[in-house]
């Protein structure tokens, strides 16, 4: 059966290179706050689940401030 992909790059590889390259610069950063101590842990789910509620309820507010800057 004949190959049918492209063998030049295609509208859209360049975006998958940034999105890649972004979630790289993002596992560095996440790495780096681990090895610097900058997380949380909890003991129960009753604590994660408060906890994300918490973060979810400022979501709005955050973004309402960041679109009318």
């Amino acid at each position: 059966m004949k190959n049918l992909r492209p063998h030049k790059p295609v509208k859209g590889q360049a975006g998958d290179a940034d999105r890649l390259a972004a979630l790289r610069q993002a596992a560095h950063e996440g790495i780096a706050d681990i090895d610097a101590g900058r997380f949380k842990t909890f003991v129960t789910k009753h604590e994660l689940r408060k906890h994300l509620q918490a973060i979810a309820a400022k979501a709005p507010t955050f973004i309402h401030q960041a679109r009318y800057r």
